[in-house]
């Protein structure tokens, strides 16, 4: 049985946002403005004055977290236009067949779970994680903190128990990766963990982003094939 008209026409604004190129468009952009960044920080070191290689290295790094910050944005916008896509033809799924898609459940947060993980026993993906970073950058300011003894030592934490259960999860997945409240290289260090190895190269986690948009749809065209035959039988 082939897919009606609607639910055809919604598989393939899917796959129009499975393979949309505009986060390698933001990202350049991005790229760019780190490439500056990495050149005004050199120039200033060539002056041969400390002081004012040492301000400019500290003010060039602040904006290149803030970029960072934005591309991972720019991925979380790529990843919400495919699971946006998804929820709407799990609802025609459902009134066409009776039954929702598979990923198209929990508001479509669970395609976020299809895809690599980031090591063995983590408990999230890659997909969770650059979703989870793109959250910390807009919300962590907003996000209380309390102390605890490590060792000798008192440390700033995220308070846990004051968070609503979709802030915990964020903040689970950060902490996982080693982003601590008040580290100033947070998202340096994330990109790290994603693969980047230069901050004015950022397509390891486009790729990673394109790979996973790709499983989402290939799992979803092959499920709506499945129950299709099935209606047909």
């Amino acid at each position: 049985m082939p897919l009606p008209h609607r639910m055809n026409a919604l598989l393939s604004l899917g796959r129009l946002a499975a393979t949309s190129d505009i986060i390698d468009r933001l990202h350049r952009a991005i790229e760019k403005e780190i490439t500056s960044a990495s050149k005004r920080i050199e120039s200033a070191a060539r002056t041969g004055d400390s002081d004012y290689a040492d301000g400019v290295t500290d003010d060039e790094c602040e904006l290149v977290e803030q970029l960072l910050g934005l591309a991972f944005v720019a991925g979380q916008t790529f990843m919400t236009s495919v699971r946006t896509r998804i929820v709407r033809l799990s609802v025609a799924c459902e009134s066409q067949f009776g039954r929702p898609l598979t990923l198209g459940g929990n508001r479509g947060y669970d395609t976020f779970k299809v895809g690599a993980s980031m090591q063995a026993g983590s408990g999230f993906t890659k997909a969770e994680v650059v979703n989870a970073i793109a959250n910390y950058w807009k919300h962590q300011e907003d996000w209380p903190t309390g102390e605890e003894a490590r060792g000798s030592r008192i440390v700033t934490v995220w308070d846990l128990t004051a968070l609503r259960n979709n802030e915990k999860r964020t903040v689970e997945i950060v902490v996982g990766i080693g982003m601590l409240p008040g580290n100033t290289g947070n998202l340096r260090s994330a990109a790290r963990v994603l693969g980047v190895t230069n901050f004015e190269d950022l397509s390891p986690i486009r790729q990673e982003l394109h790979s996973w948009a790709q499983t989402v749809y290939t799992q979803t065209r092959e499920e709506l094939s499945t129950l299709a035959g099935s209606a047909d039988a």
